[in-house]
């Protein structure tokens, strides 16, 4: 995929995904569960623990602080819906590894962090773990409005050396 490809998919994909995590924030707040499009809401509990373990919040934003549940729905459920069976049997291996390590573990994410970290190293060299941690190949990209927001946040975490903003709305000179 060429990188202007891949940049015009990703801004198509990513406002979509923060809308649903604004929605999602908002339902929470009201004491409503959020609505996936392909997700369940336990594979949404558990991909997401995966993720924080993966990414975890440190001086930056974790993987379920950027949304990166709600971007995986949607890549799911619109660009990639092939990958969705791929996608459930991970979370099936990821589960069975937490039942594996915990026999009273109901699910990954109902484990705790330490727990969590036991069962990813014990399946880190499978099939399943890969896949919920695949990255494309490295690279750098400078992306612009709130559909840019997710790589500037998240450029530290995937050894950027920097990153950009204005300090003030308005006066950006890209």
């Amino acid at each position: 995929c060429s990188a202007p490809a891949s940049t015009a998919w990703l801004t198509t994909l990513w406002p979509s995904a923060i809308a649903d995590a604004h929605e999602a924030a908002h339902a929470a707040s009201q004491g409503q569960a959020p609505h996936y499009r392909a997700l369940t809401a336990q594979q949404a509990e558990d991909f997401g623990a995966a993720a924080d373990r993966i990414m975890p919040r440190d001086d930056a934003p974790g993987a379920r602080d950027v949304g990166v549940v709600f971007f995986a729905d949607h890549l799911l459920a619109s660009f990639a819906p092939a990958r969705k069976p791929a996608f459930d049997q991970a979370l099936v291996s990821l589960n069975e590894a937490a039942r594996k390590h915990v026999p009273t573990a109901s699910s990954f994410a109902s484990l705790t962090p330490a727990e969590q970290d036991e069962t990813l190293r014990s399946i880190e060299t499978t099939e399943a773990f890969e896949l919920l941690r695949h990255r494309a190949k490295p690279m750098i990209a400078l992306c612009m409005g709130e559909a840019g927001l997710i790589s500037r946040i998240l450029a530290k975490k995937f050894g950027a050396f920097l990153t950009f903003a204005s300090l003030e709305s308005g006066t950006g000179t890209a």
